[in-house]
């Protein structure tokens, strides 16, 4: 648009509508054009709004393929104390342009999307060649957004199959066990398949816990990234935020937990383990990284009886 030289335009937004009336905007201009351009994302129930939530969405669902909002200085007054509760740096960037005296009239003209608006931004009333322009580029951008869509839901059924595939060959391996001991090597396959797949995972690799049915004791079952300390490590119970909340959580009925743990915590629970389970065996190079580690994240999920971390 700028290119197009229009007189009096500022900038250009683009809302999504989703079907539980929440907006979702890319802003493409700080308010009114008088900051730098940024681009913001912004998302709140229109419900909670009047002229920025559900005049605008009563405006779209009659349909009209060109629709202009008018803001006096009245209600761009008003507008702030909406801004003010949905993103506080606009409102302070918006405050500032109306009270300043530098936005005292705005227009939007905007072009009607199947599950939204483009609109635009003007300090001048849009003329007929304002609304030409406004239709055509809608459509334009319409059908580019019809093109994204569809990629992203070939995209997602591309991924579901690369996940359909990985599932099976760990079933087919999990089936295939004649003892319990193999089942360090559907971890190994498991870890494998999420590398595969493209999930991070740091140097602890991937853990098959399995539980006991008297205690809160855990056996991991390791597949590390390179196979330096693979197997089976009993950890007996002890307390500790990372034994005691992934515990609250599984026992709680969580499908998954993820959590990020002070380096404190996460040092006590090495350093314990280290001395009193299994860990003991761990290579020294793994104990020291465990143990240097600014940071901790622990990511679950919990089937019936198991867990992967």
């Amino acid at each position: 648009m700028q290119h197009l030289e229009l007189d009096g335009f500022t900038g250009t937004s683009i809302l999504l509508i989703d079907d539980n009336d929440f907006f979702t905007w890319w802003d493409f201009s700080s308010p009114g054009n008088f900051s730098d351009p940024q681009s913001q994302i912004l998302r709140y129930d229109a419900h909670q709004y009047h002229l920025l939530g559900t005049d605008v969405l009563e405006k779209w669902k009659k349909g009209d393929k060109y629709i202009v909002f008018e803001y006096d200085l009245k209600k761009l007054k008003t507008a702030i104390k909406e801004w003010e509760t949905i993103n506080s740096d606009i409102a302070k960037v918006f405050k500032k342009a109306v009270l300043g005296g530098h936005l005292t009239h705005q227009w939007n003209p905007c072009g009607r999307l199947s599950n939204g608006l483009l609109a635009f931004d003007m300090v001048t009333p849009p003329d007929e060649d304002v609304k030409k322009i406004v239709i055509k580029m809608t459509h334009a951008f319409e059908q580019a957004y019809v093109r994204f869509l569809d990629l992203q839901k070939a995209e997602a059924q591309t991924r579901e199959a690369q996940i359909e595939a990985a599932l099976e060959k760990v079933r087919s391996r999990s089936l295939a066990m004649t003892k319990p001991d193999e089942l360090q090597e559907v971890v190994t396959i498991v870890a494998e398949k999420l590398k595969e797949l493209g999930v991070i995972f740091d140097a602890g690799g991937v853990i098959l816990c399995t539980y006991f049915p008297d205690n809160k004791d855990v056996m991991h079952w390791i597949a590390a990234p390179d196979f330096s300390y693979s197997g089976k490590y009993l950890v007996p119970y002890f307390q500790n935020p990372i034994f005691d909340d992934a515990w609250e959580s599984k026992l709680g009925g969580d499908a998954y937990f993820s959590k990020e743990f002070s380096v404190e915590d996460k040092n006590a629970f090495f350093q314990y383990a280290f001395e009193h389970s299994d860990y003991k065996h761990f290579p020294e190079a793994f104990k020291q990284h465990a143990l240097l580690a600014e940071k901790h994240t622990l990511s679950a999920a919990w089937p019936e009886n198991s867990g992967i971390i």
